[in-house]
């Protein structure tokens, strides 16, 4: 990452987990954080059977996750972009604009 000048680069929910990587990320890029509250989190994942971690009780493994991920998502974002009830445009549109403003 060090050696690219422009990338979109996604990283999975859990590499804030690793206080390195929150490192790396914050020193390295400009971190986004695409936040969506529980309600949303949940709504979107409803159908998802792909994610191994959210077999099982969605609503309290979601709490779970948000309680202990949101400290680590704001340590390392410089960015914080509300998502609900947004269009994938919308959401890239605001990026775009904060990052042309300097954030």
């Amino acid at each position: 990452m060090k050696d690219m000048e422009k990338a979109v680069v996604a990283v999975g929910g859990g590499a804030v987990l690793n206080e390195n990587t929150r490192h790396f990320l914050r020193e390295n890029s400009l971190v986004v954080w695409l936040w969506a509250n529980r309600e949303t989190t949940l709504q979107r994942l409803h159908h998802d059977m792909r994610r191994p971690l959210l077999r099982g009780d969605k609503a309290r493994i979601v709490e779970e996750l948000l309680r202990t991920r949101i400290p680590l998502y704001a340590n390392c974002s410089h960015l914080v972009v509300p998502t609900e009830g947004k269009s994938p445009e919308a959401i890239a549109e605001r990026i775009r604009k904060e990052i042309d403003h300097g954030g």
